[in-house]
């Protein structure tokens, strides 16, 4: 696992049998305790984190940690060896392997097909944008509400400045002791985020996702005012939110 996974999910101890016995993630502590208003400082694990999750021993093969994965719609999946925890592996973890490994370059025609080309992804589902003068705890609330882990950023002018994330929560903002309604999106947000053409091909947005280490990236299109917020850089407009995920999912049709 690498530093990314172990920063947004933790796993939960028996005391005792030393099994794993819950994760915990940003969005379980996002959605849990600051939505519902609860106090870190008295706030059980137990409250708040997913019981009995799924587990992969360090055994199985990477088809396997995948098939888990997206079969019971996780983001991260605890690593086991004979019952002892091993480590935590995410899909991010998981894109960088498949990439190092050349496993997705075989499936190269599906590589080489535009990002439009995925069925119900990033680019044919709704994106769902935020004022950077909004408070983050509304940012928090409608992320949970869309059911989503990101959002991208406008200012007045309807022209992207950002994006924000439950990563840019956690980490600046929960992990910090500050309060959500007290900060603005703006002072949290990732700025000036890496994005790329929707009519590029499933590789290069692949590439870019591992290569500037993302986890979400915009997606640019033609468009008016109607469509999204403008990228200023490129004259085009906001259409979309690519993730591994989604990349993952179209290149093995889970």
């Amino acid at each position: 696992a690498d530093k990314d996974s172990i920063r947004s999910a933790i796993m939960v101890e028996d005391k005792q049998t030393k099994k794993v016995v819950g994760i915990i993630t940003e969005r379980d502590y996002a959605r849990k305790v600051e939505l519902q208003g609860k106090d870190p400082n008295t706030t059980l694990c137990e409250e708040i984190m997913t019981p009995a999750p799924e587990t992969i021993e360090t055994s199985e093969s990477l088809d396997d940690a995948i098939t888990a994965l997206f079969q019971g719609s996780y983001r991260h999946l605890p690593i086991t060896d004979r019952d002892s925890v091993s480590g935590m592996l995410g899909i991010n973890d998981t894109l960088r392997e498949l990439f190092r490994l050349q496993v997705l370059h075989k499936h190269m025609p599906a590589m080489k097909a535009p990002l439009t080309a995925i069925p119900n992804g990033p680019s044919k589902a709704k994106t769902h944008f935020v004022d950077e003068t909004d408070d983050v705890y509304e940012a928090i609330k409608l992320m949970s509400i869309k059911d989503v882990g990101s959002l991208v950023v406008k200012n007045n002018e309807n022209v992207m400045t950002g994006i924000i994330t439950e990563h840019d929560y956690l980490a600046k903002v929960a992990m910090k002791g500050a309060s959500a309604k007290d900060m603005k999106v703006s002072e949290i947000m990732t700025k000036d985020p890496v994005c790329t053409e929707a009519s590029k091909s499933v590789l290069k947005g692949l590439e870019l996702l591992i290569g500037q280490g993302c986890r979400h990236m915009p997606l640019l299109g033609p468009g008016t005012d109607a469509d999204g917020p403008l990228h200023k850089e490129s004259g085009l407009r906001v259409v979309g939110m690519l993730s591994s995920k989604h990349i993952i999912r179209y290149v093995y049709d889970l």
